[in-house]
């Protein structure tokens, strides 16, 4: 029994010094870690001493250096300075992240297994045209808004055909073709009137009667969308007009020339029937108003927020009820003209006023629309029916009245209800804080900040539409969403010379990067972003507003705006930050944390070969500075650059 007992003893110490070897091992790979210390060299007992020290203090006291203490708290700790002759001394070497490494063999295999396939993947370019490429990518950045604003003068002035439907000439045209529709529909019916030629009314008709003739040329010459998909095959494009729009354009076009040049010459009386029988075929041209509808989507793509949405909504049902009454009250003069040429009573003499034939043309314009206008509402004028005909008519303008303008009225009174809604939720929502804040005793400083944030967020959003609200979005496919967020998300971090260089030659990492990788948060005045000493998560790019980096000891803070980015080393290594980003204003702010950008940029050797690359030589260049001379800015654009073409070089020899 007692032997059996000393056993059991003997056991248990022994599982205890395994236990206790098995920690030190994991203290001793830890500290030798931390000193960079390969595993086979040996160190004297009191330099090791000395350098765990060190690294033990630096580790539980992450310090800002001499030039970074911008923030109140950091620079509040005075670090010792530990002698030795290494300035790392005081702070150990910066080391890639264990995400970013990867074994280089099985990398290249990978690479060369996928580029066997013939796999088309993000690829960087070849040595024979690097140089090239990299004096391309340093000369866009440089002058990136001239070389734009060149290429879009290029577009304008020498444009491709065929046109895209978006493309700004096609715009411009579908304005001007929406512009002389409208004239079409007031001066068509205005017509009836008999109103005396004139420079002005020459001048429109020929204008117009040009721009549609042309207008079949170009409808030849423009691209189409056809169940979703952008069609600019040319022979298509004519095939498609031709069976749709051609026969009616050509019906329009054809007998408006022949009037117009029949007015400029003699006409004898055998022909005056044949020529007002082609002048009513003008009316023709009004069968151009069902392009209206495309042509009004193209009006509705300038409208950026809800409420001039539902105020543009509005002023259309009022413009359509004024060319309705337009139409009507020409029509009306049209029919008490025909019946009066026809020896029966109109109402254009038989009247309490005498003859209105005797009058000027716009007082029997006004006192016809002034009729239509009764029509439509419960008021009554002196003018009314004097035979069948006008009787007839009558009786249905005041059908169409009931049915049509209940139905306005009833839209007009729904976009009322929801601009007063848009206001009445907003100003609730406020009264309801200002209870909530003033029960909670929320001091007046704190409850002014609040208010004023609030109130700058909710003007803001008034002037746009949020991806949330627009629910069709969720019918995109997944690349036609990533290529969405692309669009929108690129231009605020495509300053960066590592990130432009993705944009030119890893597009399809970039696409990924800006729909799942990028963070948004918006700060307040006086907001602080991060403080010295704190551990980064991730690198910051300025999306709006203005920030201000504090160094501390002294050093004037520095002002930051859009495109500006702080707090790269933390995609590549653990970094504290060396000072105090502040918002001096309301400020948005983007946030790239490295585990999600390793995530997205691993899906493919090459681009996770790079990456590697550009943190190697990053890091390098980082640990080469004298530890007082770092700072979360670090924006010096050439030695960037530098960085990626120097990772490009590697990343060719390695592939």
């Amino acid at each position: 029994m007692a032997a059996s007992g000393r056993a059991e003893r003997l056991a248990q110490l022994l599982a205890e010094c395994q236990k206790e070897l098995a920690l030190l091992a994991e203290e001793d790979a830890c500290m030798r870690k931390q000193l960079g210390v390969s595993e086979d060299s040996d160190l004297p007992v009191q330099e090791a001493s000395s350098e765990l020290s060190a690294a033990a203090y630096n580790a539980s006291v992450p310090r800002a250096s001499s030039k970074s203490t911008g923030s109140s708290i950091a620079s509040n700790i005075e670090v010792p300075h530990l002698d030795d002759k290494d300035h790392r001394s005081q702070e150990s070497e910066f080391a890639v992240l264990d995400l970013w490494k990867i074994d280089t063999s099985k990398l290249r295999r990978t690479m060369t297994a996928l580029d066997s396939q013939g796999n088309e993947q993000p690829r960087a370019v070849k040595r024979s045209t690097r140089s090239a490429n990299r004096h391309t990518i340093i000369a866009g950045e440089v002058v990136r808004s001239g070389l734009r604003d060149l290429v879009e003068t290029y577009r304008h002035c020498a444009p491709k055909f065929p046109l895209g439907p978006n493309h700004p000439i096609k715009l411009a045209w579908d304005i001007l073709g929406l512009c002389l529709i409208c004239w079409d529909l007031l001066f068509i019916p205005f017509q009836a009137l008999e109103p005396k030629p004139s420079f002005f009314l020459s001048f429109m008709s020929w204008l117009a009667l040009v721009f549609w003739t042309l207008d079949m040329v170009m409808s030849n010459l423009c691209g189409f969308y056809r169940a979703g998909e952008l069609v600019m095959d040319k022979r298509t494009i004519t095939m498609t007009y031709l069976k749709t729009w051609f026969v009616i354009d050509l019906i329009i076009v054809v007998p408006d020339w022949f009037t117009s040049l029949s007015d400029t010459e003699d006409s004898g009386a055998e022909n005056l029937r044949i020529l007002r029988a082609m002048r009513g075929l003008r009316i023709l041209r009004l069968l151009r108003l069902l392009k209206l509808q495309r042509l009004a989507n193209v009006v509705y793509d300038f409208i950026d927020s809800e409420y001039s949405f539902i105020m543009v909504t509005m002023l259309r049902l009022v413009l359509f009820i004024v060319v309705l009454n337009h139409v009507i009250a020409c029509v009306w003069f049209w029919i008490g003209k025909l019946t009066h040429d026809g020896g029966e009573k109109s109402w254009l003499t038989d009247t309490p006023n005498g003859d209105m034939l005797d009058q000027s043309l716009w007082y029997k314009y006004t006192t016809a629309l002034h009729w239509s206008l009764t029509q439509f509402t419960p008021a009554s004028m002196e003018v009314s029916a004097r035979n069948v005909y006008e009787r007839v008519v009558s009786i249905v303008v005041l059908f169409f009245a009931l049915i049509t303008f209940s139905s306005i009225v009833g839209s007009i009174t729904t976009s009322m209800t929801a601009l007063r809604s848009m206001q009445g939720d907003t100003k609730k929502q406020f009264w309801m804080l200002r209870r909530y804040m003033c029960s909670k005793k929320i001091p007046t400083e704190t409850r002014s900040r609040i208010l004023k944030f609030l109130e700058y967020q909710t003007a803001s959003l008034q002037g746009e539409v949020s991806l949330e609200s627009i629910g069709i979005l969720r019918l995109l496919s997944g690349p036609l969403q990533n290529l969405l967020a692309y669009e929108l998300n690129k231009q605020h971090i495509e300053e960066h010379p590592f990130f432009a260089f993705l944009e030119v030659h890893m597009k399809p990492v970039m696409i990924k990067l800006c729909h799942t990788v990028l963070t948004f948060t918006a700060f307040a005045p006086e907001d602080v972003v991060f403080r010295s000493g704190e551990e980064a998560v991730g690198m910051y790019f300025v999306s709006s507003g203005e920030v201000a980096y504090n160094l501390g000891s002294g050093n004037m803070p520095e002002e930051l705006g859009h495109g500006s980015w702080l707090a790269e080393p933390s995609l590549w290594t653990t970094w504290w930050h060396r000072g105090q980003l502040v918002s001096t204003v309301a400020a948005e702010v983007v946030i790239i944390k490295p585990g999600p950008f390793a995530s997205i940029v691993k899906l493919h050797g090459q681009p996770w070969s790079f990456c590697r690359q550009y943190a190697e030589l990053f890091l390098a260049r980082i640990n080469a500075l004298p530890p007082g001379s770092l700072s979360d800015v670090m924006d010096d654009w050439a030695w960037l650059q530098e960085c990626v073409d120097l990772a490009e070089d590697a990343d060719c020899e390695l592939a």
